[in-house]
């Protein structure tokens, strides 16, 4: 997104006004998607870097970290912290790898900030690399 309302940001993603759609059915459409069509597509933008760039010519260089996100409260939420005063909230967060010489992300890890393990995350976004 552009900072523009999600209306201005539909309308300048299509040319055809034939094919442009209201807000309100891109917000019913949008729970259609899986994690896993995210996932693909950045795999395919990845894929498509036709240049990359290494550390001394061998090395892809990478920096991992975690960020919390708050959620809207939802008592049956998996991502609910009950240990905080003074009332509980829902936290998710996430492990990102990010390319530092080619300034793409590679993947990231959602975890419930209740349960996050930062260390683990990061081992499992860097054996993706070793298949």
């Amino acid at each position: 997104m552009q900072g523009n309302s999600l209306e201005k940001e539909l309308d300048d993603a299509f040319d055809d006004d034939n094919q442009l759609m209201t807000a309100s059915a891109y917000v019913q459409q949008k729970s259609k998607l899986s994690p896993q069509c995210f996932a693909h597509i950045l795999q395919c933008f990845n894929n498509q870097l036709i240049h990359i760039q290494l550390l001394d010519h061998k090395y892809r260089l990478f920096a991992i970290d975690g960020s919390d996100f708050n959620q809207l409260w939802n008592p049956n939420s998996k991502n609910k912290v009950t240990k905080q005063v003074p009332q509980p909230f829902c936290q998710i967060h996430v492990n990102a790898m990010y390319d530092l010489l080619n300034n793409t992300y590679q993947d990231c890890i959602f975890q419930p900030k209740a349960h996050m393990n930062e260390r683990p995350a990061a081992v499992q976004l860097l054996n993706f690399f070793s298949i």
